[in-house]
């Protein structure tokens, strides 16, 4: 422990070393801050991930609670009919979808480009998104580039 005490003291200078009160040096503000800084970035990330997991169960069970429930509302709706047994049947599929259409491109623009752009699409938007069209840029300055010239190149 006196070990320990005597490594510190040149961090606090030499009026810790008598006795007197003075500032810590700015090595053990600095090391205490860095050290404060990643302790709470190690604590705000073991709670997202804990949030994650619980937010992640609750949404895996909510399809089966609304098969759960489905069920029990056809059995109720059966036993007000009279029927004596019911054979609950899991929802139709969705019907297959339709093959989505061929970009339209304009000539001059090489099939490969269109397959990477069509790529980097699917790729972005996880699917959600298609290619529909692609064209070349038009070419010459647009209105935005047009204004940065004006504003850049007027009198003061």
């Amino acid at each position: 422990m006196g070990l320990l005490v005597l490594r510190l003291l040149p961090l606090y200078g030499a009026a810790a070393a008598a006795g007197g009160k003075q500032e810590p040096g700015t090595a053990v503000v600095v090391i205490t801050g860095v050290a404060l800084v990643f302790a709470i970035l190690v604590l705000l990330t073991v709670i997202l991930v804990i949030e994650g997991k619980v937010f992640g169960a609750i949404d895996r069970r909510r399809p089966q609670r609304e098969a759960k429930k489905a069920e029990k509302a056809a059995i109720k709706a059966a036993k007000k009919a009279g029927l004596a047994q019911v054979a609950v049947q899991p929802p139709a599929a969705p019907p297959p979808a339709q093959q989505p259409l061929p970009p339209q491109v304009e000539p001059g623009i090489p099939p490969e480009v269109v397959a990477v752009i069509a790529a980097a699409v699917t790729a972005a938007s996880g699917g959600a998104y298609t290619l529909r069209a692609v064209s070349a840029a038009k070419k010459g300055r647009g209105q935005w580039g047009l204004a940065g010239v004006i504003s850049s190149t007027e009198p003061f």
